[in-house]
């Protein structure tokens, strides 16, 4: 039996991005791994925190498309991008306007309890719905179970839809922040390119976004939902979303080999920032900001 288009597509993006993430994931742990590593900052570990969560999603979906810890884990997994998102782009405006302090903010301990609130998240903002639902924690993993589950599941996508939305405008108001901040500055170049990295995934995870909005309008309303439509959205969806995780995940390993291939006197400007900034006086200030340390 022929299988769908929309389950080839699926089936194309899901074994493309597990294969980029895979390879990316071990060139990122073997940089990390190096001694003095530039990786070895807050930034690139909640990065990599993000992707482990993903790639297990999407392995998980390699071994069972339709498993029930594949379905767990996206639920998890989806909650988890934007409010990911929106700490990487805090630590990136602390870097700039809050450089004598950011070294604090984003230290050892720090770090640690940004990474356990990123996973807990998604269990602290919609564990109470699901087990409010009646069928919440029987559909959660087998969202085909019934036609009640699938009501379910487009529930679980709006919520998740209000906290991308709500996350999404913090990311993107901090990004704008940080960005005024920079001009201010002469930044280093490896700024001006997660900056840049920044920008190019909130405008696709805005359409990811948006394209989840009308997937779980759908799923609720199932049943006059026009199937082919329904169908094109969900390409979208997982286009966008696949898109945005391999253009990210290639975009730092690009980062990242620029800041081996640098040498330890370019990652010490990068990590420990020297810029210059001029006063109303017109005189210049040497200031020692930290744009990537963390």
């Amino acid at each position: 039996m022929a299988l769908p288009v929309q389950m080839i597509l699926n089936y194309t993006f899901l074994y493309i991005c597990v294969f980029i993430e895979l390879f990316s994931l071990c060139y990122l742990f073997y940089a990390i791994s190096r001694r003095n590593s530039p990786l070895r900052q807050a930034y690139f570990v909640i990065y990599l925190l993000g992707y482990i969560v993903d790639f297990t999603t999407k392995f998980s979906a390699v071994i069972s498309f339709y498993g029930k810890f594949k379905n767990v884990c996206l639920w998890h997994n989806q909650f988890l991008f934007g409010i990911s998102g929106l700490v990487l782009a805090l630590n990136r405006y602390t870097a700039i306007a809050y450089w004598n302090e950011h070294h604090r903010f984003w230290s050892f301990l720090p770090t640690c309890a940004w990474c356990i609130f990123l996973l807990l998240y998604p269990i602290i903002v919609d564990i109470g719905f699901i087990a409010s639902d009646p069928n919440g924690f029987t559909c959660l993993p087998d969202p085909a179970l019934n036609e009640e589950c699938e009501k379910v599941y487009g529930r679980i996508g709006v919520r998740q839809c209000i906290s991308n939305v709500i996350t999404s405008i913090g990311s993107i108001t901090l990004s704008a922040m940080t960005i005024l901040k920079i001009r201010q500055t002469s930044a280093p170049q490896i700024a001006r390119k997660l900056f840049i990295q920044s920008c190019v995934s909130n405008v696709i995870f805005a359409v990811f976004t948006i394209s989840l909005v009308f997937h779980g309008y759908m799923w609720i309303h199932k049943d006059t939902t026009n199937p082919t439509l329904l169908k094109v959205v969900n390409i979208i969806a997982n286009s966008s979303n696949y898109a945005r995780q391999c253009v990210n995940i290639v975009w730092l390993v690009v980062i990242t080999r620029s800041l081996i291939r640098a040498g330890n006197k370019i990652t010490m400007l990068s990590v420990t920032g020297t810029c210059s900034t001029t006063s109303n006086r017109g005189k210049t200030a040497n200031i020692r900001t930290t744009f990537n340390k963390g």
